[in-house]
C-alpha cells in the first residue's frame, strides 16, 4: 500500500481535524470536485461550513469528508 501525502502547508495538527474528515490529499488540491472545509488561523479550527471547490489556494490547508 503506498501512503498519499496530505496537503497541510499551514502543517495544522492532525488532532483538530474532527471526526469523519480528512486532509486533502496533495494530488487532490486541483482536481477536487465536493466541498470542503478551511482552516481558520483566528479561531484555530476549521470552518463549520462547507465551501467551494475547485482549484482553490495551494497555500491554505483544506479537510474533506470521509467518504
Amino acid at each position: 500500500m503506498i501512503l498519499r501525502p496530505y496537503h497541510n502547508p499551514e502543517n495544522i495538527d492532525e488532532s483538530l481535524v474532527p471526526d469523519g474528515w480528512r486532509f486533502r490529499y496533495a494530488d487532490e488540491m486541483l482536481n477536487y470536485a465536493k466541498a470542503c472545509r478551511i482552516y481558520r488561523p483566528y479561531y484555530g479550527d476549521f470552518s463549520s461550513h462547507l465551501i467551494g471547490t475547485g482549484g482553490m489556494t495551494l497555500s491554505y490547508t483544506y479537510i474533506v469528508p470521509v467518504a
